[in-house]
């Protein structure tokens, strides 16, 4: 009986940690023998300590520094073993590519199956899955020209009562907006006597330019709509811890959820997250 019992166990062990792998990964080791891997580990830990340290009455730049703080202690702790994993390959090519501290995740290149498994058995893991690749739609004209566009309140600024705010002389000042999109031309009529120089923008790709840039179009008409036109055609759930940290430091998300103008009949995606 106790040998069964304990079979049984250890196959509930491997079951659980073979959960934790996404289908496409499980399929790119069936094929290739290996595959590109973000690990996501368990984060409620950092907003344990975050809350734990963080003091009555904090400003909102001790409350973000104690966030980040908080976050980077805790992804530096979980990842340890999965490094541990890495240095002690003896013939595998995988490799470490990257760590993003807010998500709590590491990104590895070429990881076989055994380092996989391996990972995935770890209780610090809570999934693990194919890096997203995020693709642009294509440009397209508007459905009216610029300047045949009715200058009045859309409907659904009048639906939240904003005018009748602006009444009162609330209108939004010490809001910073921000968005993530394909740039920002920083000469934009609107933008470049009202953004900040120092610490307002940020290009991953293009690293050598000093001044935002928008190669696209797209970006530079965002801000003014929405600030997160994630317009996706899928269901992914890869924002969803980032979207629990912007809210605990007072960020608040606002997504898309369509990208089809002026004649569009329905929602393209259906929401996913509801407003808490």
């Amino acid at each position: 009986m106790l040998q069964y019992r304990f079979m049984a166990l250890a196959a509930t062990a491997v079951t659980a940690a073979t959960d934790k792998i996404s289908v496409q990964v499980h399929r790119n080791l069936e094929i290739a023998k290996q595959s590109n891997i973000v690990v996501k580990f368990h984060s409620d830990g950092a907003l344990s300590t975050h809350r734990r340290r963080l003091k009555g009455g904090a400003s909102r730049t001790e409350t973000i520094e104690s966030l980040v703080d908080s976050l980077k202690e805790h992804t530096t702790t979980s990842q340890a073993l999965v490094k541990s994993l890495l240095a002690n390959q003896v013939e595998s090519t995988a490799v470490e590519v990257a760590t993003t501290w807010i998500q709590c995740s590491m990104y590895i290149d070429n990881a076989p199956n055994d380092l996989v498994q391996k990972i995935a058995a770890l209780p610090e893991v809570k999934y693990i899955h194919e890096p997203v690749t995020m693709t642009l739609d294509e440009t397209k004209s508007g459905d009216k020209p610029a300047n045949a566009v009715n200058e009045v309140s859309e409907w659904g600024i009048k639906k939240i009562q904003a005018p009748a705010l602006w009444a009162k002389g609330i209108k939004g000042d010490g809001i910073v907006v921000a968005n993530i999109d394909t740039g920002v031309r920083y000469t934009h009529e609107s933008l470049e006597s009202n953004w900040p120089r120092e610490y307002g923008w940020f290009n991953p790709y293009s690293k050598t330019k000093q001044l935002p840039s928008d190669t696209d179009g797209h970006g530079t008409h965002a801000p003014h709509v929405i600030n997160g036109s994630f317009g996706e055609h899928r269901t992914d759930f890869f924002l969803q811890d980032t979207i629990t940290m912007w809210r605990e430091a007072g960020i608040i998300p606002v997504f898309a959820s369509g990208n089809k103008g002026l004649k569009a009949v329905r929602i393209q995606v259906i929401l996913l997250r509801p407003l808490k």
